[in-house]
């Protein structure tokens, strides 16, 4: 779901943020409080792979807005 998120949601970095944080945080914070070992490392996964896809997010944004604007120079 972030992954996809991610190529639709560039263009707006706070709604792609916004995102990720609801669908996927609370999913990491039910495998930490679940108790197994399995779950808790998947809950450190979930983490890092929010982490990962903010910076990554962070860089299709800044790409898409040089883009635009970039497009827009072109045009005048």
């Amino acid at each position: 779901m972030g992954a996809g998120a991610l190529a639709s949601t560039a263009s707006c970095l706070a709604g792609f943020q916004c995102y990720l944080m609801l669908s996927i945080v609370p999913f990491a914070i039910r495998l930490a409080t679940h108790g197994s070992a399995a779950s808790s490392v998947m809950a450190a996964m979930c983490i890092l792979y929010v982490l990962f896809l903010m910076v990554i997010g962070r860089r299709a944004h800044i790409f898409c807005a040089t883009l635009f604007s970039s497009a827009s120079s072109i045009r005048r």
